[in-house]
């Protein structure tokens, strides 16, 4: 799992704190959660392959040490359920200081990764065992109400990536991976705002419940498939993107009236039930957008901010070998692939700060 973060014009506060001093000064959070294992990897007699170094983010395969900046599950690692407070929650409470941020969750298919991400649903887990998102869910409205001086909107987007095509998992009509509608949605470049999603929808949601409701719905929608290495592998790259807007209320106002709308796309870009969005940046690239500020000085009268988070559930990089896969699923493996090579590339080139970024070679 990895997270980002972009800073806005203001607030320079930093968006997350790993375990190392090191990455202290890094925009990019890396963490590796251990899965355990499964009821049939016991039955069969299976063994953990990795090893966590007591007291280190450090995980081991055979004579090789690898480090991150945290590493949770496995026999030493911290506990599953700090993984939340300390590489996710960090990055809601900054979208309140209009900060920008980016989750993936990257693995093997079987891994762990929607279950980690919680983007099947809120369903009926106990605490500690819940995901990411229905966490961050939660933890964004308890801070919505915590501002009783700011008009907040949430707006949520959900998109996936299968076979190279963006399909809206918001609008339902039938398509060749999942159930998602594909239709006119465009990546396009818009001066001042960034890359966006011209066509896909988007809605507003109001409660953790309402936002619950939407991310079950779109997760019925996404292209999954049992292969050789997982019964129900996910064979999308999954992208559910909230867009929180923040408006002081100026004196008299009762909150009734909506803040204004930031990266709103033109009318012919809008299409279906739902709102445009062209706000969803292109996450499969990797790249952050930044936020977006006007008004006043932050915290003066009629000050406003806008900030996204995207999580992404990535789909499981896979050796078609092992998968066993033919035909659709085969394609959909070489896809996958491709994606998440180009993404790896996408990663290298801004850590070594190249002049040029190649986010549209997949």
């Amino acid at each position: 799992m990895a997270g980002a973060s972009s800073p806005p014009s203001k607030a320079p506060a930093e968006p997350h704190t790993p375990d190392t001093e090191a990455s202290k000064a890094e925009c990019v959070c890396v963490a590796v959660h251990v899965r355990p294992l499964v009821e049939s990897e016991l039955a069969e007699g299976c063994e953990h392959a990795l090893t966590v170094t007591p007291g280190l983010p450090q995980v081991g395969h055979g004579a090789h040490r690898f480090t991150y900046d945290h590493v949770f599950g496995g026999d030493m690692g911290r506990p599953a359920w700090e993984l939340y407070g300390a590489c996710v929650a960090p990055l809601v409470e900054g979208l309140f200081s209009g900060y920008n941020a980016t989750v993936f969750a990257y693995g093997q298919t079987g891994s762990g990764k929607t279950f980690t991400m919680g983007s099947s649903g809120f369903g009926a887990r106990p605490e500690e065992a819940r995901g990411v998102i229905p966490r961050a869910m939660e933890d964004l409205f308890g801070h919505v109400t915590q501002r009783p001086a700011m008009h907040c909107t949430v707006r949520v987007g959900f998109v996936e990536i299968h076979n190279e095509e963006i399909r809206d998992l918001l609008t339902a009509a039938v398509g060749g991976g999942g159930a998602g509608g594909g239709a006119g949605i465009k990546i396009r470049e818009v001066p001042g705002q960034g890359v966006c999603l011209a066509g896909a929808a988007e809605v507003e949601v109001t409660s953790r419940e309402e936002l619950a409701a939407v991310l079950e719905a779109g997760s019925v929608l996404r292209a999954t498939a049992a292969t050789g290495m997982n019964r129900r592998s996910s064979r999308s790259h999954a992208i559910f993107t909230v867009t929180v807007e923040q408006r002081r209320m100026e004196e008299g106002e009762d909150g009734a009236g909506g803040p204004r709308r930031c990266s709103t796309a033109s009318q012919e870009d809008t299409h279906g039930g739902g709102r445009s969005g062209d706000e969803a940046e292109d996450d499969a690239a990797g790249e952050a957008p930044q936020a977006a500020a006007s008004g006043e000085d932050e915290g003066g009268a009629g000050s406003y901010l806008c900030a996204k988070l995207h999580l992404v559930d990535l789909a499981g990089s896979e050796r078609l070998k092992r998968t066993g896969a033919t035909g659709a699923r085969l394609q959909e493996g070489i896809d996958i692939n491709k994606g998440l090579s180009e993404l790896g590339n996408v990663i290298s080139a801004l850590s070594e700060g190249k002049p040029h970024v190649p986010y549209r070679n997949s």
